[in-house]
Order: structure tokens, then C-alpha cells, then sequence
């Protein structure tokens, strides 16, 4: 222990010495543990992952690695609680488990939009982590739970360089269902790949002055970089959906960030544009890869821009881009990789976008004659330097992101970050650039998201909101919303010159009826997609799409009504025959169960380890409720059932009423046992809304016997109105059954100012805590405490949330209470 803290001791030391004169709280990895060490020092490790008996284990074109399976149940649970701390363990070679530990990173959400619509998408976030291997401060760690897989990397000098976490691809015998995991060392691949920067040095030699620690001073490093990225069509394709090929992206670009954010350099992101159909972009050369992107987008949001594909290995830049006048010196292209040898290759993939964006913010490679002050170079790893200046050979502790390393024995090592010249180097051109904006608090992933909408004061009718994107020729654009009459209640446009490629944003307050919403070009182009990518969304309060688009000719219209009622699917009351629909297994590998229709199919029976759905598209409003009769004979680990969007098991989707594993949502978790029937009626749509594919049941126990079973009778979906007693279900507070002295109220709801009242009546004295979560699940805001009354009160300030639907989440002692708000 002595020795970890002189260790801790003498690295905060130096960087005291780096970071004296920047005012910008810190937001390195190894920092930002340090802050929550009392945490960790009390946290038990979650066990995530276990290590594979021998003779399961895949046989790998490598040396040093290691094979894991990893616990579903939790990951799913790690993805919707998303912990601010996390302790993990990781069986590691002969000897002890490597515990790494983790704090969450709060990015803003980008901007996600899709080739085929050029509209916006919406996808289910990821939870991100950085952090470091317990009592290796010089250590750098970033972990990504994405819904149904985690990736991770770990970089340490003491592990001999960096350590790669990624799910085994689908091959040969292993099916696409696998819960295998590889952990393994990068630098036995790295060689073999064949990356070349095509990023010209300029031979421009940098100034001692720049290259020194204090050149970044402190004015504005605390800024944020904001990357838009465009990905290519064969990753798209690679991945099988726009969710999916967002969250590898957000999932990549955490470890890119981690290696910023050791620099004391915020990135993140501002767009993901996703090529969900064939793209312009084919050539076979990074070179002609990146003017392709740089003659197609003339525009973008964001400050610099980089395309993503795996075509062209390799990758270009233009050397100090940040803030130049021009966009297209402002662009990179990253080829990537998604496996290599069947295995995943995270590190390899980090390493090219970050180098890139290093050249974007002003950095030569390592080997360029340019460094230390006197046009010498720092390392030789190609075998040569550019520039003719003597080789200064291979450094001992492994190249840097900005280096060609992985072409010598010395190899990359991303804890050693861009080095002390380059970095230094990087840190004064974001300190001095004057295109920047501050991140948001708190640090560490910090952005800039569009500023929310103006507030119409006093409205009591419906209000509906434009976000309109606009494009190269902003005077070409108008727009007016008419209603049933013909009469104009609403109009924009021509906009001025000075709001080219601009956000505009409005507020409406529309009485209830229907509308005609019409968006005019004049020059007959649309807004998207050639000089720009505009694009224009009008949304009701609840954040109901009415209206969206971009690519048309002269003018389009959408005709809409208010209030906003979507088409449910199912109709009014959806009574379920078990015999006349298919069941089949759910959770990928989750199922290892049976099931009986029985009743003439009003009772679903399932047993021994089962997860079932029948397939189902219904729209999930916030009225719609599910009834049903349920009892148990056995109890297991989780029984319960839900709607969901993909065959893995969710969390955040599962309405647990019996079992002895706290999963799920819990509000209804009362049966009573004994082999009776209970009644439940469940308000789904207090809970999450969306477009479900399936609706599934459970009698999970995964551990043990394995034998709970369940039986489901009479289920019924509705809106509103019980198709088998004719009663209406009135809106509830979300008081679990199991704990009916606990009341969690908040008001007012819907929220107008900025301030969100939270009172709790009859909580457990001690430990408690809230949370401010997504319908998908991601944590936004929380809060531990301690209660020591009997009605406890919080005025929460949420004036950083957008115009959307929320949930707060309760915790006290063995008891969990969910409520739903609105922000208006």
C-alpha cells in the first residue's frame, strides 16, 4: 500500500508540474478515480466475466490470450443501471485477477441521421467507462456495455503494452450467438496489419516554445473538440443495423477519448451520419477516400470530420486543421478494421482515428525531422525519418499514437499517449484555438448539443417544436404551417445568409386540430443533400414525430394532427391465443426451456430455464397496459415478462413479479407463492414507449436446479380499457405492490422551469438514492444520500434535460419505486 501511494503521490506530481498553469479540472482516467477512491475502496468487484475451461477454448492464430464467458443477465443489468463506479475483475494468466476500476463517462448523446430518410435516427445509448488497473495510475482503461456485448481495452506498461476485451466474431463452429470473449495482446497483430498514414509531414520544424509543457497555458483547454464522423456503407452492412453501427462507433470512439482526456483534451462527439444505403465513397486508396468525403460533404456539424470504412487500410489527414477556414482541411479518413485473424480489432481501429484527428490538431509524425527544437526527430520505428535527419532508433517504453511503432519490435503502447512533445504540442492548439466552445459539466466527454427550443410562456394548447437544419443556400429555405382552413398560424423564412449550415429552432402553441406542414426550396434542390446536409423535425411535446425530411425538390408537406395519437398495432384490446401464435426462443442463448399451451391457448406454461416471445408489432403508448393471471410453483431467478425490439434480454424492458434475483423492473414484484393464482395490471407505458417486434415471458434460472416454472393466463394488451372486465385502468403513481407505504411522487408534471420536486413518503431510514434515467435506460443524473425522515423532500435541478420523457428512479433499502415525467 506504501508503495502504490508514493507511486500516486509522484505521477500527481508531475502532472501538477504539466497542468499548473490550466485552470480546467482534470479529467484524466487515473484523476478521475483517484477523486472516488473511497468508493472503490468499498465497491465489491461486479463478476462479469469467467474464464473458460481449457478444453472449450477456441484455438487462436496467437500466443498470449485468454477466454471468457460472460454473465448476460448482468451486462444487461450493468446497461440499464449504468453504476457511476464500477470494480472489475479479470482472470489474468497465472496469477491474481486484474481489477480494473471504472467511472462512468456522461457524454451527450450526438446527432444520429441515416442516408435512407436524411433524417434523424433513434438508438439505444451505450454506457461508457475510463479508468485505470487498481494501483497502476500510469494505466489506462475504457470499457463500453453496449445492449448486448461489452468491449473494453487496457493499456499498461506493466502488462507489457495493451490488452484488447472484444466478443469473438461468428466462425466456423461458433455461432452468432456466442457468449465468448477474448482478451489478448495487440501487439501480436499488430505487425502483421498493413496501416500506412498517407498524411504528407510538412517538414515545418515546431517551435521550442510549442513543444513546451506550459505552452498550452490555460485559457481555453477546457474547451471541447467536436468530431463528426460519416460511416461508410460497409461497415453499415457489416453490422446489420443503424443501432448497431452506432453503438460499435460510440463504443470505439470511448477508448479514442480516453486517450485525449489523458492528454487533458476533451473530445466527443457532434453527428454520426450513417450510410444505411450504397455511398459515393468505393475507392480502393485512403488518399482518393478522403477527397471523395472532402468533394461530397462541404459541410458539417461539428469542428473537425472524419469518414469511417473499412475500405483502403490506412489513413489521411490534413496537419492542423482545427479552425482553418476551409472544411475540407478540416477532414480525415480512418480505415479501420472490424476483425483480423478472428479476432476483434479494437486497439487497431483506435489507433487509426485517433492518429488521424492528431494530425487534424496539429501534430507531424514522430519520425519527422520537425521535433525537440532543433529539426531532429524523436523516434526512427519506420527505419528511416522524414526529413533525412539522423535516426534516433527505437524508444525503450514502446512508440506513441503519433508514431509508426507497430512496424517495429517496440510496438504501440496507448498508455504512453502521444508522448510529451506531440502532446504538449496539441494541447496549445486547442488552448488557442478560437473556434471552440466550453464543454458542458461535468468533464470528461463533455459537448455542445443544440441549445433547447425558446420557451412559449402560458401555453395551455398543444405545443409542437421545429428543429430545422439548415443548408449551404439558407435564403432558398421557408416554411409555413397552415390549418384546416387554409390560414397561416405559422411561418419561417428566408433565412439570412449568416445561417448557412446553421440550427434553427422554434416553439409553437397550436390549438387541437390538424395542420399542413410545408417546407419550400426555391431553388428546387431541398435542403440535402448537395451544398449540405439539412434536414427538418417538428415533434409534439412528448417528443411524437409529426413531420421530418430533406431530400425534396421544390417543397414538401406532411399533414399531421393534435394531439398526437399513434396507430397502437393491436388494436383497442389484444386477448392472446397462445395456440394461434408462433413461440419461440428468446434472449439469444438465454433459453434452455420448455413450454405447454394450454386451455385451449389462454395459458402459457414454461419451465426449466425458459425465455419465450411470440412475435408482435404493437406500438407501446402511454396507455397501454398488460393484464394477466400469473402463479408459480417453483421459484427461479426471474419470472416475470415484457416487450422488447431484438432477441437480448433487457433489463429496462422486464417487468419482474416473482424470483429471488433483484432484475428488472421490480415495482410489481409481490406474488405471493404457494402455487396460487395472482391477478396483475401492469401501466407499460408509465414505463417505456416504442414500436415493440416481440412480446416475451420468463422463468429464468440459470444457476442451480434450474428448474422455476411459470404459468401466464388470460394475458391481455390494451389501451386503456380491459377487454375482459370493461374497466377503464386509471393512470398510477408506480407504487410497487410490494412496498405499498413507499410513495415517490414528483411535480409539477409536466416540467416547465427547469426545477423538479421530488417527495418520498415513508422511505427506509439510511442509504438511499435517485436517478434521472431515459426510457432506454441511460442514467442522466443521481444522487446518494442518507434519509432520516419520514417524508423526505428534494427541489432537483434539470435544467440541463431535453424536451422529452423521463423516469426517476428510487432506491432505498431493499426497495425500488419508478415514476415517469415530462419535460416540456
Amino acid at each position: 500500500m506504501r508503495v502504490q501511494l508514493t507511486i500516486w503521490l509522484f505521477i500527481l506530481a508531475i502532472q501538477g508540474n504539466i497542468f499548473a498553469q490550466n485552470t480546467a479540472p482534470s479529467i484524466r482516467p487515473a484523476d478521475r478515480v483517484q477523486e472516488r477512491q473511497a468508493t472503490f475502496d468499498q465497491q465489491e468487484p461486479t463478476p462479469l466475466l469467467t474464464r473458460t475451461p481449457a478444453r472449450q477454448r477456441p484455438t487462436l492464430a496467437m500466443s498470449d490470450y485468454e477466454i471468457f464467458e460472460i454473465d448476460n443477465e448482468r451486462s444487461a443489468s450493468l446497461h440499464y443501471q449504468a453504476p457511476a463506479t464500477i470494480a472489475l475483475d479479470v482472470p489474468f494468466g497465472a496469477g491474481p485477477d486484474l481489477r480494473l476500476q471504472l467511472v462512468r463517462v456522461d457524454n451527450p448523446e450526438p446527432l444520429v441521421l441515416e442516408s435512407a430518410t436524411q433524417g434523424p435516427a433513434t438508438v439505444a445509448r451505450a454506457v461508457h467507462y475510463q479508468g485505470i488497473v487498481a494501483g497502476d495510475p500510469t494505466s489506462l482503461v475504457a470499457l463500453s456495455v453496449l445492449e448486448n456485448e461489452v468491449v473494453g481495452m487496457v493499456s499498461s506498461t506493466t502488462l507489457g503494452g495493451n490488452w484488447i476485451l472484444g466478443k469473438l466474431p461468428p466462425t466456423g463452429s461458433r455461432s452468432p450467438e456466442t457468449t465468448d470473449y477474448v482478451f489478448y495482446q495487440d501487439k501480436q497483430l499488430f505487425q502483421e496489419q498493413t496501416f500506412s498514414c498517407a498524411t504528407p509531414d510538412s517538414g515545418e520544424a515546431y517551435l521550442r516554445e510549442e513543444l513546451d509543457e506550459r505552452a498550452a497555458g490555460a485559457r481555453n483547454l477546457n474547451d471541447c473538440v467536436q468530431i463528426y464522423f460519416e460511416v461508410n456503407y460497409d461497415i453499415f452492412q457489416d453490422k446489420g443495423t443503424t443501432a448497431a453501427t452506432v453503438q460499435y462507433v460510440e463504443a470505439l470512439f470511448n477508448q479514442v477519448a480516453a486517450l485525449y482526456a489523458n492528454e487533458q483534451v476533451n473530445v466527443t462527439i457532434s453527428e454520426i451520419f450513417v450510410w444505411n444505403t450504397p455511398s459515393p465513397f468505393n475507392s480502393t486508396s485512403s488518399g482518393q477516400m478522403l477527397t471523395d468525403f472532402q468533394n461530397y460533404r462541404t459541410s458539417f456539424n461539428g469542428d473537425l470530420a472524419q469518414l469511417l470504412s473499412y475500405r483502403a487500410s490506412g489513413g489521411i489527414a490534413v496537419v492542423n486543421g482545427l479552425c482553418h477556414p476551409y472544411n475540407l482541411a478540416k477532414m480525415s479518413y480512418a480505415g479501420i478494421a472490424s476483425t483480423f485473424q478472428q479476432v476483434p480489432t479494437y486497439s487497431w481501429s483506435v489507433m487509426v482515428v485517433t492518429h488521424e484527428l492528431g494530425h487534424l490538431l496539429g501534430s507531424q509524425h514522430t519520425h519527422a525531422c520537425v521535433w525537440n527544437g532543433n529539426s531532429t526527430a524523436i523516434d526512427g520505428c519506420p527505419g528511416y525519418t522524414e526529413g533525412g535527419c539522423a535516426s534516433p532508433g527505437l524508444p525503450a517504453g514502446g512508440g506513441t499514437i503519433m508514431s509508426y511503432c507497430h512496424l517495429s519490435q517496440a510496438g504501440i503502447n496507448l498508455s504512453e499517449g502521444f508522448g510529451s512533445q506531440p502532446g504538449n504540442l496539441i494541447r496549445s492548439r486547442v488552448a488557442a484555438a478560437t473556434c471552440l466552445s466550453a464543454c458542458p459539466t461535468p468533464p470528461g466527454g463533455g459537448g455542445n448539443p443544440p441549445p433547447p427550443p425558446p420557451p412559449v410562456t402560458g401555453c395551455s394548447q398543444e405545443k409542437v417544436y421545429l428543429r430545422l437544419q439548415l443548408d449551404t443556400y439558407s435564403p432558398e429555405t421557408t416554411w409555413a404551417l397552415t390549418n384546416a382552413q387554409g390560414g397561416i398560424v405559422a411561418q419561417g423564412g428566408p433565412y439570412s445568409k449568416t445561417l448557412a449550415n446553421r440550427l434553427v429552432l422554434d416553439t409553437l402553441c397550436l390549438p387541437q386540430g390538424c395542420y399542413n406542414f410545408r417546407i419550400n426550396d426555391a431553388y428546387n434542390d431541398g435542403i440535402c443533400c448537395t451544398y449540405g446536409q439539412g434536414n427538418y423535425l417538428l415533434t409534439d411535446a412528448q417528443q411524437q414525430v409529426l413531420a421530418q425530411g430533406g431530400a425534396f425538390p421544390g417543397s414538401e408537406t406532411t399533414s399531421l394532427c393534435l394531439p398526437y395519437v399513434p396507430n397502437t398495432g393491436g388494436g383497442d384490446c389484444e386477448a392472446i391465443d397462445f395456440s394461434a401464435v408462433t413461440i419461440n426462443p428468446y434472449g439469444v442463448n438465454q433459453d434452455a426451456g420448455q413450454y405447454t399451451v394450454m386451455d385451449a391457448g389462454q395459458t402459457l406454461y414454461i419451465a426449466n430455464n425458459a425465455w419465450k416471445a411470440i412475435p408482435m408489432t404493437y406500438e407501446i403508448t402511454r396507455n397501454t397496459v398488460v393484464a394477466f393471471d400469473f402463479k408459480s410453483s417453483r421459484e427461479g431467478e426471474i419470472h416475470g415478462l415484457g416487450f422488447d425490439n431484438d432477441d437480448e434480454i433487457s433489463y429496462g424492458y422486464t417487468f419482474k413479479v416473482h424470483g429471488t434475483q433483484n432484475w428488472g423492473i421490480v415495482n410489481f414484484d409481490n406474488y405471493a407463492g404457494g402455487s396460487a393464482w395472482q391477478s396483475y395490471t401492469i401501466p407499460v407505458g408509465e414505463f417505456y414507449v416504442g414500436t415493440a417486434s416481440r412480446f416475451f415471458f420468463c422463468a429464468d434460472q440459470d444457476g442451480g436446479t434450474r428448474n422455476g416454472n411459470a404459468w401466464f393466463r388470460n394475458v391481455r394488451i390494451f389501451e386503456g380499457t380491459d377487454c375482459q372486465t370493461g374497466n377503464a385502468v386509471p393512470p398510477t403513481s408506480n407504487t410497487s405492490p410490494a412496498a405499498e407505504s413507499l410513495a415517490v411522487v414528483v411535480y409539477p408534471n409536466p416540467v416547465t422551469s427547469g426545477q423538479l420536486q421530488l417527495q418520498v413518503d415513508h422511505p427506509t431510514t439510511g442509504a438511499a438514492n435517485w436517478q434521472i434515467l431515459t426510457l432506454t435506460g441511460q442514467v442522466l443524473q443521481e444522487q446518494e444520500l442518507t434519509v432520516d425522515q419520514q417524508t423526505y423532500q428534494q427541489n432537483i435541478g434539470i435544467s440541463s434535460l431535453a424536451r422529452g420523457t423521463y423516469l426517476l428512479r428510487w432506491r432505498d433499502q431493499g426497495r425500488e419505486q419508478t415514476v415517469r415525467f415530462t419535460v416540456q
